[in-house]
């Protein structure tokens, strides 16, 4: 039998190949409608290169302009010729100026218009040559998904860097899912807001050496975090060895009230476990004790700080009121203290009693004090727990307006 003859087949990239492969390295549609105008100015000799968006709008958007003849393209002319052609619009349009339109995709739902200029000879562009336009509209199409793609994953990237330091993973991914939710900028906001202090730490770290103190508070921030995180809870920062942090916001809860209150009761019994390991791994002599305050009120959130250097946080007079009134379990000799507002929300799902009215510092008027003691039995059938099944809602961005029509942009040489 004859021997059977293998043939080797090489596959070897074509200009659109390397086109395509050329625009995909570029970082946004302005340098991808820049590099394929001047692609389009050589291959077909003309004298001007435009894309142009919103056709049926009363005043378009010129996203890219080349010309090598200056005042080469009268716009207006070209673009109403096309506006008020009865060609069909996914149709290729022959211009009476000697140039031709063809359509492309900024996205799903977003057209555009590729005008390609007479020749520079002023020859007619045959048939033949304006279909080279196909592979290039299919190019340009592919691209612009790939960078609207790429746009919405860098955008998710950026909450998830944004907010993964302050909330859980299940939250984070919330965010993502329902950017729409979230407001980045500052607003006002109907907050609970807790802080919580280690008693007579700063007397213990001096007796400790820094590598015993670093794993305690390592292990305390990160079972208390834990608790935080479970309810919904947003971190907003460590300082020492206490910690700040806040329910409502980045993702509204209309149960805030309730969830901090759990939140504090569940730390100290958190405190209380971790406190027998520590004593079993003797890292410490004497059990922890953390002081807790709790406020609810309206406040600030938002990111706070430079355009280099910012934080997601809260400000206002109802955050400072939290912190003092932490600070008075010290006076009355007790472990969790809450507002009169606070208590006001939460009275029927909570044992509280009353401390004291107080006069805080920086407070001009005086604020009623409770005690947090425990859950009431109506608790468990009335709170609601928070939601992490949320649809995504998310749409990719469209097409950034570049350059308007008076202005031009010379093509390249190269």
């Amino acid at each position: 039998m004859p021997q059977s003859q293998s043939h080797e087949i090489i596959f070897q990239e074509n200009e659109y190949d390397i086109l395509e492969n050329k625009l995909l390295k570029l970082s946004n549609s302005h340098d991808v409608y820049r590099s394929l105008a001047n692609f389009l100015a050589r291959k077909f000799e003309c004298k001007y290169v435009l894309f142009y968006s919103d056709i049926y709008a009363e005043h378009g958007v010129v996203l890219n302009y080349g010309e090598r003849i200056p005042h080469a393209m009268n716009m207006r002319a070209e673009i109403d010729e096309r506006k008020q052609s009865s060609v069909d619009d996914n149709a290729l349009l022959r211009h009476k100026n000697g140039g031709f339109s063809v359509p492309f995709n900024i996205s799903e739902s977003k057209k555009g218009y590729i005008f390609i200029g007479p020749r520079m000879d002023d020859e007619f562009h045959t048939m033949n040559i304006m279909r080279e336009m196909i592979p290039v509209v299919r190019t340009l199409n592919h691209v612009l998904v790939y960078l609207a793609a790429m746009k919405e994953r860098e955008s998710r990237e950026r909450l998830r860097n944004a907010f993964a330091k302050y909330v859980s993973s299940d939250v984070v991914d919330t965010i993502i899912e329902n950017p729409s939710d979230v407001n980045l900028g500052g607003e006002n906001a109907n907050l609970s807001v807790i802080f919580t202090d280690l008693q007579e730490f700063t007397s213990l770290s001096e007796t400790l050496e820094p590598e015993k103190l670093v794993k305690i508070l390592n292990m305390y921030f990160s079972e208390m975090s834990e608790v935080i995180f479970g309810l919904g809870g947003t971190i907003d920062k460590f300082e020492g060895d206490a910690i700040m942090a806040f329910f409502g916001a980045p993702k509204k809860l209309e149960d805030h009230t309730v969830r901090c209150c759990i939140a504090a009761l569940r730390l100290s019994r958190m405190e209380r476990i971790l406190n027998e390991q520590l004593m079993v791994e003797h890292l410490i002599s004497e059990p922890l004790y953390t002081r807790i305050g709790i406020n609810t009120g309206d406040m600030v959130v938002g990111n706070v700080g430079s355009a280099t250097r910012f934080e997601y946080t809260i400000i206002g007079s109802n955050v400072n009121i939290a912190s003092r009134i932490e600070d008075c379990n010290k006076k009355y000799d007790t472990q969790i203290l809450i507002s009169e507002q606070t208590y006001n929300a939460v009275k029927d799902l909570f044992e509280c009693r009353f401390v004291d009215e107080a006069y805080l510092k920086g407070v001009s008027k005086p604020v009623k004090i409770y005690e947090l003691v425990s859950e009431k039995d109506s608790l468990l059938s009335n709170i609601r727990l928070y939601d992490r099944q949320n649809e995504m809602n998310q749409t990719a961005s469209d097409i950034v307006e570049l350059e308007p029509l008076e202005e031009l942009v010379e093509l390249d040489d190269d």
